[in-house]
């Protein structure tokens, strides 16, 4: 993006966070060598350390309405949700 958000954006950003967040997505992970991780295009963040076995969270498939979300499948060292209604409300407090 190369510049700060307006105020404007951030609020669009939240709305869009809150729906999602909403919609009440099981958030699921299992284990996976990092070659198989790879293979599932799960994003990998540069600088991080992995090992073989690594922990791939996932968040697909419809939310309460029937509505198709995007998929987002990365690496992780930990979540503590079920389902994506737990991280309600989100602010984005900074950039």
């Amino acid at each position: 993006h190369g510049e700060s958000l307006t105020a404007e954006q951030i609020r669009r950003v939240e709305d869009m966070v809150n729906q999602l967040a909403l919609a009440n997505v099981p958030v699921t992970s299992c284990e996976k060598t990092i070659d198989d991780a790879r293979a599932s295009n799960a994003l990998m963040l540069f600088g991080e350390k992995y090992g073989e076995v690594v922990r791939v969270v996932s968040v697909e498939g419809t939310d309460d309405l029937g509505l198709e979300l995007r998929r987002s499948v990365e690496l992780c060292g930990g979540t503590h949700v079920a389902s994506t209604s737990q991280v309600f409300p989100f602010k984005l407090v900074s950039e």
